[in-house]
């Protein structure tokens, strides 16, 4: 066992490395329905052809996709100056007449000039507006004057959300973890709350390896929150042997065992984003011999049967990920979102959350 070789020293460093708390942010300029940048990336379509008889898992060959891979793009020149593509990442737009001009614009940096880098290429989410500004005039997201707070967030100010998770807490696409752009993150800006996030890559509930729920369990202060919003799940279809009832039992013990070091805890669940690493996710088994639909309903119900609300981002809002855009909305093509993709899903989830806090 992985989990037996790791000292509890270095099982307890390891949990501070991979957590992040935000703070409440300070001046807030309003915003006004900023999801419809986020939205128009899922107005890309891909033309592919599915079986709807595969009975066994048949991996997807995304090489047969024909189509403009986005890490591939080439350099372009701007006004004289040449720059190069880089992948989009959220940026705080410091410039006043800017901010002024575009007041709800999420913006995103997507190249850079060639010669020294001092200028930088901008570009709205729903990349109707782009402009070059210079490399000084742009932030980090997690800059504390960057404030895109949605409306009626007063009560969340005092409040400490905490999210725990796989690497889609994390923040992580696939191939590294963007450092301002996850979705805990967009939850902190959009509802002005302190965050803090548990995210580990490749973590599941029913493995037993130094990232994995059980082992990061006791290392994590639950008293210090209010709220949890557990995401998990994704991880042990695709690389656990366990099956889904055992699954069930390990969430409902570990749900209980948060219960108890802080029993007056709310806690939410979010069933995992639709994945598509097989030609046909209806009926194609994971490791442990259930489907992905089973999984996302098995999970539902046992958060259900604890008294947990749960949120299926997916079912609420088809058109946020499918067969027809999953090839631009995850930057790895299979289950992990592009940076764009990640804001989109912090903006329905703090929506979400609003409202559960408004049943109070």
């Amino acid at each position: 066992m992985k989990s037996k070789m790791v000292s509890q020293g270095w099982l307890f460093l390891g949990a501070l490395l991979m957590c992040v708390t935000y703070p409440i942010v300070g001046n807030s300029q309003g915003y006004n329905n900023q999801i419809h940048n986020a939205e128009a990336q899922s107005n890309k379509s891909i033309n592919q052809k599915r079986s709807s008889k595969v009975q066994i898992s048949q991996p997807r060959n995304l090489k047969n996709q024909q189509l403009t891979n986005k890490h591939t793009q080439i350099n372009r020149k701007i006004d004289g100056v040449v720059f190069r593509p880089v992948n989009a990442i959220p940026v705080y737009v410091k410039d006043k007449a800017i901010a002024k001009s575009y007041p709800n614009a999420v913006w995103y940096k997507v190249g850079e000039s060639i010669d020294d880098g001092t200028l930088s290429q901008i570009q709205t989410a729903n990349q109707q507006k782009s402009m070059v500004v210079p490399q000084k005039a742009i932030s980090s997201i997690a800059n504390s004057h960057y404030n895109v707070a949605l409306p009626n967030t007063s009560k969340f100010r005092h409040q400490t959300i905490m999210f725990l998770g796989d690497s889609i807490t994390k923040g992580y696409n696939g191939s590294y973890t963007y450092k301002n752009a996850s979705f805990p993150l967009w939850v902190h800006k959009y509802l002005q709350t302190k965050v803090h996030k548990e995210g580990h890559i490749r973590s599941s509930i029913t493995g037993h390896s130094f990232n994995d729920l059980f082992t990061i369990l006791p290392t994590v202060n639950f008293k210090s929150a209010n709220e949890l919003v557990i995401e998990y799940g994704t991880n042990d279809y695709r690389h656990s042997t366990a099956s889904l009832p055992q699954v069930e039992a390990k969430l409902t013990q570990a749900i209980k065992i948060i219960r108890k070091e802080n029993p007056n805890i709310k806690i939410y669940g979010i069933i995992p984003l639709p994945r598509f690493d097989f030609t046909n996710m209806v009926t194609a088994q994971g490791m442990g011999g259930y489907t992905f639909p089973e999984l996302q309903w098995g999970l539902a119900s046992t958060y259900h049967s604890l008294g947990i609300s749960t949120y299926n981002v997916a079912k609420v809002h088809p058109e946020f990920v499918n067969d027809n855009n999953f090839y631009t909305k995850y930057y790895d093509h299979r289950v992990h979102p592009t940076s764009q993709t990640y804001q989109q899903l912090g903006y329905y989830i703090s929506r979400w959350l609003q409202q559960q806090f408004n049943k109070r």
